[in-house]
């Protein structure tokens, strides 16, 4: 650690091509194999080296032009398509366990970084997000999409009311964004999940969607 803050930038950045070419040239079973050692290394590391190694890339991206985040972003996408299943849930299970070990700031924190993150990206890469999440979902049994439905309930709970506000707005926007066609197909899968929702299901969303309506002011409502 001492003799890499000693490095200069020429340096760094030639160890890292070096790293790059190398893992680049490997097939598919020894990047897996490379992928697993790494996560075996990260479980015996003290959380101040991760919140260290977490710091830098922080850093880095930040220093980024939007060039360099966007083809980081894509870099990402087509290296995610090379995993196996096995390696994503392993990493969605790392996610998450980070997540519930976080306090209710950071989480905040976490989900208003996010947000701003998203600002920034293109028009291609949010329509390539939301198509796959779409995929992943319409893949799911129906017992999945459930679960799903209740954690996202569950963590609208602890949500300020700043972060529900961002939402909605986007959502808004979004949704006033789309042209006819896509609002009537909208629409359309809405009704059709809707027909396939548990009667608990349901009542939760009347039950939040009464919250929401009694929590507006008075020019909302008759808007």
């Amino acid at each position: 650690m001492n003799y890499r803050k000693t490095m200069n930038k020429g340096q760094k950045q030639k160890i890292l091509e070096n790293k790059r070419i190398k893992y680049e040239a490997m097939d598919h079973s020894n990047k897996g194999e490379l992928l697993t050692k790494n996560m075996n290394y990260k479980g015996t590391m003290s959380k101040e080296q991760k919140q260290k190694i977490l710091e830098n890339k922080r850093v880095k991206y930040e220093a980024m032009d939007l060039s360099r985040k966007e083809k980081l972003l894509t870099k990402n996408m087509n290296y995610r398509k090379t995993m196996s299943k096995e390696q994503k849930r392993r990493t969605l299970e790392n996610n998450k366990d980070k997540y519930e070990a976080m306090d209710q700031s950071k989480k905040e924190e976490l989900l208003t970084k996010n947000m701003n993150y998203k600002e920034t990206m293109s028009k291609e890469q949010k329509q390539k997000i939301l198509e796959n999440k779409r995929i992943k979902y319409e893949a799911m049994d129906h017992s999945k999409k459930e679960e799903l439905l209740t954690k996202n309930i569950n963590y609208r709970k602890t949500m300020s009311k700043e972060q529900k506000r961002k939402t909605l707005e986007n959502n808004k926007d979004k949704y006033e964004a789309m042209d006819q066609s896509k609002k009537e197909e909208l629409r359309t899968k809405n009704m059709n999940y809707k027909e396939t929702m548990g009667e608990e299901q349901k009542q939760k969303l009347l039950e939040n969607k009464r919250v929401k309506y009694q929590a507006m002011d008075i020019s909302k409502k008759k808007s």
